[in-house]
């Protein structure tokens, strides 16, 4: 959630880096903002449930090679 109230997919990833002694001394990683991604996924899933419906309730017959 930005501060503008704006919501965002972010994708991340990271490796702890172990120190001297064992734990973790420090972190490195990336944050990748993927909110155009998700965004065309659901348009794309919405889209290929309406034409499943559409076929579904049509009296066409179809094949396929």
């Amino acid at each position: 959630m930005r501060r503008d109230g704006e919501m965002r997919w972010i994708e991340a990833r990271g490796l702890g880096i172990a120190g001297p002694e064992g734990p973790a001394a420090r972190v490195i990683g990336i944050c990748i903002d993927i909110t155009e991604r998700k965004t065309a996924q659901a348009a794309l899933d919405s889209a290929s449930a309406k034409l499943a419906t559409a076929l579904k309730s049509s009296n066409l017959l179809l094949f396929r090679q």
